[in-house]
């Protein structure tokens, strides 16, 4: 250890030893190693401006021109999309080596919360689970991201560069067999601005950050290139074959990537296949082909190809989670959805689960007060005794949405219809109308529920409590306009 640097840990306060590095005028210290793999490391660096963390990326270039043109490639994805749920560079430089060889230094956001891959390790160590709402926003944020890429419209300063070629002569990009004519008049500069497929090629839940605000962000663009390649050599297949092992994860890798042959047309939807897989992860912890070779002792390889895996008993999951998993995961790339289809299904059950989740948590949180003598809403206390008997400990065992045939929920209904079959100073046109409204909106369990406590109030002649407890429902529902009929009903009753 040289002298300077004993001195330095001895008396810290007077001599700092922290390395500082330069990009573009701009100094930074480098306080950690994050992560490193290739020629390249990651480092948790501070400006010493503004004294905020950021994520370092250093590529070394030390084997000439084709290593350092993919390294640029990747210099431009960090610049190229636009997104908040792909990741975006601050600042980079390219420096010359007294070797002759180049390093790129690219300035990036840090991520204290980490990836996905962290908390899945976490939920491991602690032996928890997935909420099934949280799995989907961060699904429906994966995606989001996705689409983006998939359908990209690249920038007049963005240069199309594949490292899907047979050989690394400078020349090669000339006479570009994998460049569509869409892409090769973007690379000459014209101004059409055609949609053009890019795939990352790498979805795993370790290269998914999340941001401050819980937003899911899509990094590591290393791997990101044009998604739509036909294989038209043997030594273009070649190509393809080891940067799809070098960059595609296997547990996440889809199967047209596991033996590429000339003929052979690879597009964004190998993102789709690992998509499924990134949500399985999430939900069980791992991939659902190394669970395969974990758990019953597969070849990794075979499961992929033939789609072979299966779901784990425990932790439960609702069917429509489980169905989205198997959605994305079709052998077949032709059979496979596209990124929108993918993210219109995910919203359908996100809005499913949320509408579930909701109607039982409101449900739970009512029992609960009114077991406790702490009922918000004046009327619930006068629900009947086999509406309380569904008070549970767990929301599991709660009615869902669709569940109308429980015998505590039949006698609502069934006093409901004694109600409106009762004379009424109403026309018969206007109970109608408030009837089909009524209908609608005791679908939901929850006004299910509410209506049975107001039915009870109305055979009890409690007039003012009855239009209170109307009156309250109604303002803490942001679409309680029907109250106003069950109102009308229950008044103009005669009983």
């Amino acid at each position: 250890m040289a002298l300077l640097d004993c001195v330095g840990l001895c008396f810290p306060c007077i001599f700092n030893t922290t390395p500082v590095l330069k990009i573009n005028q701009a100094s930074f210290r480098i306080l950690n190693l994050l992560g490193e793999g290739g020629f390249s490391y990651v480092y948790l660096v501070q400006s010493k401006n503004n004294h905020g963390l950021y994520a370092l990326k250093k590529i070394r270039c030390p084997f000439g021109n084709s290593n350092f043109k993919a390294a640029m490639k990747e210099v431009d994805n960090y610049r190229e999309f636009r997104s908040p749920f792909i990741i975006k560079s601050i600042d980079s430089s390219v420096v010359q080596e007294p070797d002759g060889s180049k390093t790129i230094y690219i300035l990036l956001p840090y991520f204290e919360n980490g990836s996905l891959q962290d908390i899945i390790n976490k939920n491991s160590v602690n032996n928890a689970r997935m909420d099934e709402t949280e799995a989907l926003r961060l699904f429906v944020g994966i995606c989001r991201g996705l689409q983006s890429m998939h359908r990209h419209q690249v920038s007049k300063n963005y240069t199309i560069v594949s490292s899907m070629e047979p050989n690394d002569s400078d020349g090669a990009d000339e006479n570009n067999p994998f460049l569509s004519n869409v892409e090769e008049s973007i690379r000459d500069g014209t101004e059409l601005q055609e949609t053009v497929s890019f795939a990352h090629r790498d979805i795993k839940p370790a290269n998914v950050m999340l941001a401050k605000d819980g937003t899911p962000v899509l990094c590591d663009l290393g791997s990101c290139e044009r998604a739509r390649v036909s294989i038209k050599s043997r030594a273009q297949a070649i190509t393809v074959q080891e940067l799809s092992n070098e960059h595609c994860t296997l547990p996440y890798r889809a199967p047209e990537l596991l033996d590429i042959k000339v003929g052979d047309k690879i597009d964004e939807k190998i993102d789709i296949w690992s998509l499924g897989c990134t949500l399985y992860a999430l939900l069980y912890g791992y991939s659902p082909f190394e669970r395969e070779e974990l758990v019953n002792g597969a070849n990794i390889t075979l499961a992929i190809s033939s789609g072979s895996y299966s779901f784990p008993p425990t932790p439960e999951y609702s069917p429509a989670l489980k169905d989205l998993v198997r959605y994305c995961l079709v052998v077949d790339p032709a059979q496979r959805p596209s990124i929108e289809e993918v993210l219109t299904r995910a919203l359908e059950v996100q809005r499913e689960v949320w509408n579930e989740k909701k109607i039982n948590v409101k449900y739970f949180e009512f029992m609960t007060s009114y077991q406790n003598g702490t009922a918000q809403i004046p009327g619930w206390n006068d629900c009947p005794d086999t509406v309380l008997n569904r008070s549970q400990t767990s929301l599991a065992s709660l009615p869902s949405a669709d569940a109308g045939d429980g015998a505590d929920l039949a006698e609502i209904r069934a006093k409901l219809r004694e109600i409106l079959a009762l004379p009424t100073t109403l026309s018969e046109r206007e109970l109608a109308y408030h009837r089909s409204k009524l209908e609608k909106a005791t679908e939901n369990v929850e006004n299910l529920i509410f209506v049975g406590a107001m039915v009870d109030l109305s055979q009890q002649g409690d007039q003012k409590r009855l239009e209170q407890s109307i009156l309250e429902y109604m303002m803490a529902k942001s679409n309680g306009s029907w109250c106003g009929s069950l109102k009308k009903v229950l008044v103009h009753a005669k009983k």
